[in-house]
Order: structure tokens, then sequence, then C-alpha cells
């Protein structure tokens, strides 16, 4: 899984990076977690700086959102990103009809 997103990544960044947001952390060459954590903390400390103010902080773990793509949602979003239509039918192909199995001490679910 991991091999074919890093395939997908590199076909797809050319055709969607016009559509990136630029706080995009995730998959981006020479950015990583301490970015996104380095600039987390510097919002937070200059709000905090302002006197009588606070922050609140809400993290969400997505590790599993893969998962739970739809993927005729996300052949829309592509589609309306102009992504090659060929790349699109690779991908919905591939996350189409996929089995999910969870382990559970030694015995598949």
């Amino acid at each position: 899984m991991k091999t074919l997103e890093r395939l997908f990544l590199s076909l797809l960044r050319p055709q969607v990076q016009h559509a990136q947001d630029r706080l995009q952390f995730a998959y981006q060459p020479g950015v990583g977690v301490e970015d996104a954590i380095l600039y987390l903390l510097h919002r937070a400390h200059s709000h905090l700086d302002k006197g009588s103010s606070t922050v609140r902080i809400l993290f969400l773990d997505f590790s599993s959102a893969f998962n739970t793509i739809q993927p005729t949602l996300l052949r829309d979003k592509l589609s309306r990103m102009g992504v090659d239509p060929q790349l699109m039918d690779w991908i919905s192909d591939y996350l189409t009809g996929r089995p999910q199995y969870i382990g559970l001490k030694d015995i598949n679910v």
C-alpha cells in the first residue's frame, strides 16, 4: 500500500499542486511533522502574547482515513481539480471493492 501511495503521489502532485492549501504539511518535499508543530506553536504563542487570551487545540487522527475514502466522491473531486482521467480510473479501480481485514489476537475478523 505504501508503495502504491508513493506512486499515486508522484503522479498526482503535479496535477493538483495548484489547488493545495499553503498549510499542507503532509506529503511535501522537505516538509515534515516538525514544521507543522513549529507552525502551530508559533501561532499559539503569538496569540497568547497578546495577553488575556486562550488557545484551544484539537488533534485529529486521520491515520485510517485512506480506508474510508468513497471512490466516487474522490473521483469527482479529482475531476474538478483537472486530474488526468486515466489516472482517476486507475485510482478508482484500485480503491473499489477492496476487502478490509482486522487482526484480533491472531484471528482475522
